[in-house]
């Protein structure tokens, strides 16, 4: 269940364990992966009046399915909102910005995904997460010089991630797969397990 707290707008997610044991976060990024779907469930029978918060819900479900098309406009609508009346925590903002750009570079459109997380970058300038996908954009429209630029800003910027949060495997990212043969490629992801 989300809990909204007036002045601090403090959000608290609650979701089961396989035990029955009930556990409490203030991030989905703290939700077990195969609890999502129970804590959005949850969140929509709450009876929470109609907001951005809905408007995530919403998107984010479509993003789950895949549904990059309709999560594009719903994430655009409160991503343009959010431009004008912030009201979304910091956690939920990244991952509009997060899942919004995504979903640009998932049906091919690597000029608009730049732009969302260029855009991401210029109010959250310490976040890892928007450079390492920025350098995937730029990995696949085979830009190697500013691929590498901002996966050594994401590097750069890893420690100060959410909690929960997890710094993606670029060996394993098939965005990047056509820059694994290249030396300066491979020697910046061997460093950065150090």
């Amino acid at each position: 269940m989300l809990i909204c707290a007036g002045f601090a707008k403090a959000e608290i997610y609650k979701y089961r364990d396989k035990n029955g044991v009930i556990h409490f976060t203030d991030s989905p990024v703290g939700v077990p992966a195969d609890k999502k779907p129970q804590i959005y469930k949850e969140i929509r029978n709450s009876g929470q009046p109609g907001d951005a918060k809905d408007g995530l819900i919403d998107a984010g479900v479509a993003y789950r399915e895949k549904d990059y098309q309709k999560a594009i406009v719903l994430y655009t609508q409160i991503f343009e909102s959010e431009k004008k009346h912030p009201v979304l925590s910091i956690t939920n903002w990244r991952i509009v910005v997060d899942h919004l750009g995504t979903s640009y570079g998932h049906i091919g459109n690597n000029l608009k995904a730049k732009e969302i997380f260029e855009y991401g970058i210029s109010k959250d300038k310490k976040y890892a997460l928007f450079y390492y996908n920025l350098a995937r954009v730029y990995a696949e429209m085979d830009d190697f010089v500013k691929c590498i630029t901002n996966l050594r800003k994401a590097y750069e910027y890893k420690e100060g991630m959410t909690l929960g949060e997890r710094f993606p495997d670029p060996a394993t990212d098939p965005s990047f797969s056509r820059f694994m043969k290249r030396e300066v490629f491979r020697r910046l992801v061997e460093q950065s397990r150090k």
